[in-house]
């Protein structure tokens, strides 16, 4: 008897099809792009209300892209283009044509829902549209989904992968957003949004006195993504002065930003209380100065979120802590992410700088170093100032490939270039590796750079392997420049 109500309560269960089911969101199938193609429609999503208690509630439903996935979703074309059909659509429990809200730098799109689910109801949401795809992932992620801002977070179990590509990219990024000017004691402030776009690099600011702001060929001012804010102290009180904001990827430029205008009307300073303390007194001829010098930049804890524990970390923010290393506004570094000669040339030229002790302003050029370093480009200076100093000749057709992806053989030789401009002296007395061929143009480099210990390669086999051909990821440059600053540091 015993055996048979458990037999009973089996079979109940089996033919039972939602008592364990769950709320589901499921993709049609994987999918692949290209690196730096266009904008491409995401696969059909389909969602099934399964549960016994359903989830899904009057409020919203928010699909969102994966954090350090290189790809956004396409807020215009999907606000134009989305459709939405099922049961549920018919229903009234969501619109066929949804009103959509972008957040977290479009990469996450929001749904409204309408009123609460009943099991079994279920929708498809097509003609989503995602663009980007600015770099490779280490791997492939599933989009996520969550329920009115409330865990759990529900993942499909398809997935979204973007393979290497020699497509060159072609696709502008979106002008700056939301410009605003405010009259302040020192001058004009002036503040934006960057567009959401990851693989923006650069914002450049152009200002005139008259409307109809004209590009130049050398902005009035320019900034790294994620700055946001810029205050001109070159104003004069009665005069109007007009702004304009465009956004450089390194390779394309967007369309200017809506022209803004302001009359410059420096407002006076609040006065400062008086203090209690005492003011301290100017040292006289007779007594000592203090000439400590100062203490060296210690490197800030967990400055990028994607560097807990990672074999580079320390060699990162040190650099960071010393201003040579920037990361993204998001907070990451992307530490196994390929780096390429304009970045590459970004990290040397600050390096040599900082140890100095030149400042930080970087004039711009005045005339193109290379033939595809144009003025308005955010690596134009550095690359400019590379040249100056004798660090970098280009390729022979002048041209200097500023987007290419830069190997370890190209970015070791630049490296030691720059140890030696900052005095540092290197030998050839090393073993060099088993895959650097004798007489490579790259050989005495390596030798070098083995005989500093500045690399130390990788296992091969029983010998240790150099690699010279394979692109340099940012976290062995960071590594390989941190020991260079030690060396000259300590000279």
């Amino acid at each position: 008897m015993k055996r048979n109500s458990i037999l009973a309560v089996l079979l109940s269960l089996l033919v039972a099809p939602n008592a364990w089911a769950a709320t589901s969101f499921s993709s049609a199938h994987n999918q692949t792009f290209d690196q730096r193609q266009g904008a491409e429609q995401l696969s059909d999503i389909t969602v099934v209300e399964d549960a016994q208690t359903p989830a899904i509630k009057k409020g919203y439903l928010e699909v969102s892209i994966p954090q350090n996935f290189p790809m956004i979703f396409d807020d215009t074309r999907t606000s134009t283009e989305i459709l939405i059909y099922g049961d549920a659509v018919d229903e009234g429990k969501i619109a066929e044509k949804p009103e959509l809200t972008f957040l977290n730098g479009d990469m996450t799109v929001r749904i409204p829902i309408l009123a609460d689910f009943g099991v079994n109801d279920s929708f498809v949401i097509t003609r989503l549209f995602a663009e980007g795809f600015y770099s490779q992932p280490i791997a492939s992620s599933p989009l996520e989904f969550k329920l009115n801002g409330e865990l759990p977070i529900y993942y499909d179990p398809m997935v979204l992968y973007v393979r290497t590509s020699s497509t060159s990219d072609a696709r502008a990024p979106e002008a700056p957003q939301a410009v605003k000017l405010e009259n302040t004691a020192e001058g004009i402030q002036v503040t934006w949004e960057d567009p959401s776009d990851q693989d923006v690099q650069a914002i450049e600011l152009y200002r005139d006195t008259r409307p109809d702001v004209s590009i130049t060929s050398t902005p009035y001012a320019q900034f790294f993504k994620g700055v946001e804010e810029f205050l001109d102290d070159d104003v004069v009180a009665g005069e109007t002065y007009y702004y304009i904001l465009r956004a450089s990827d390194g390779r394309n430029l967007s369309l200017v930003s809506t022209e803004v205008s302001i009359e410059a009307a420096l407002q006076d300073p609040e006065e400062t209380p008086p203090s209690d303390e005492p003011e301290a007194e100017t040292p006289t001829e007779d007594e000592p100065v203090d000439e400590t010098p100062e203490t060296p930049a210690e490197p800030e804890e967990n400055a990028f979120t994607d560097l807990t524990s990672h074999w580079a970390q320390t060699a990162v923010e040190a650099l960071h802590a010393l201003g040579i290393v920037t990361g993204n506004p998001d907070g990451n570094y992307q530490p196994n992410e390929n780096l390429n000669r304009a970045e590459a040339a970004a990290l040397i030229q600050r390096l040599i700088q900082v140890h100095n002790s030149e400042g930080v302003t970087l004039e711009s050029p005045t005339a193109m170093p290379f033939s595809d370093t144009p003025l308005s480009a955010w690596f134009t200076p550095y690359i400019a100032d590379l040249k100056t100093r004798e660090l970098v000749t280009g390729n022979p057709d002048g041209s200097y490939q500023p987007n290419e992806a830069i190997n370890r053989a190209e970015f070791l030789t630049l490296a030691l270039r720059a140890f030696e401009a900052m005095g540092g002296t290197a030998n050839t007395d090393a073993e060099t590796f088993t895959d650097v061929q004798e007489g490579a143009w790259y050989q005495e480099a390596v030798a070098q750079a083995q005989a500093e210990a500045l690399v130390e390669g990788v296992a091969c086999g029983t010998a240790r392997c150099f690699e010279p051909d394979r692109e340099i990821s940012r976290a062995e440059a960071a590594q390989i420049l941190h020991k260079i600053w030690l060396k000259v540091e300590a000279l």
